[in-house]
């Protein structure tokens, strides 16, 4: 299937062909020059190929969340030697435990990741604490290394969706399927949490 496309230069007829893509389910479009350096250049940023996603423009999932780091993967590439991705986890009063919600990997600078790194590492044990519900039969649960929660950051996301992978509210609105955030992104540490 080719993707959708459309040419313009109106920027309400760009707000329409955005909303249709979110309608989709799509996560955003990509926006380009037509005519003028229209190259696509790998690993090099320019505004000749731009992302335009709904998240960026603050009309997706309004309210960040205060989530708990509970388990990571080890780093590959420019993040080898550190935690690449982390395991999220929202709390559960009426459970009093711990419910997974999404892995992030993205919003975290260099400096972020060597902070996490050193925060993190002395609190690392070999399988999710007792206080957590994670579906690690997943693959895409399942971490390289697990931590005490004692962690939380703030998250911001472009939507919820279901998920038969994360434990969040877990049968909830669907059997068998918890809530996940969809595109999580870190924004920063809740140090006073």
């Amino acid at each position: 299937m080719f993707a959708k496309q459309t040419d313009t230069s109106s920027f309400e007829e760009l707000e329409k062909f955005l909303d249709e893509s979110i309608k989709d389910r799509c996560e955003g479009l990509m926006v380009k020059t037509l005519n003028v350096n229209s190259t696509y250049e790998p690993s090099k940023r320019s505004f000749n190929w731009l992302k335009l996603k709904k998240d960026y423009l603050d009309t997706g999932l309004g309210d960040s969340v205060d989530l708990c780091v509970v388990g990571a993967d080890y780093g590959a590439g420019k993040r080898a030697g550190w935690f690449g991705s982390f395991l999220m986890a929202c709390w559960n009063d009426d459970m009093g435990c711990f419910q997974t919600v999404c892995k992030v990997g993205t919003g975290l600078s260099d400096e972020m990741l060597a902070k996490a790194k050193a925060q993190l590492e002395p609190f690392i044990i070999n399988a999710p604490p007792s206080n957590v519900k994670a579906n690690i039969k997943m693959p895409q649960v399942k971490c390289d290394v697990y931590f005490e929660p004692k962690f939380v950051w703030e998250i911001k996301a472009a939507d919820l969706s279901m998920s038969p992978m994360h434990t969040a509210a877990f049968g909830s609105v669907e059997a068998e399927k918890g809530i996940a955030l969809r595109f999580p992104r870190m924004i920063r540490e809740r140090d006073d949490k």
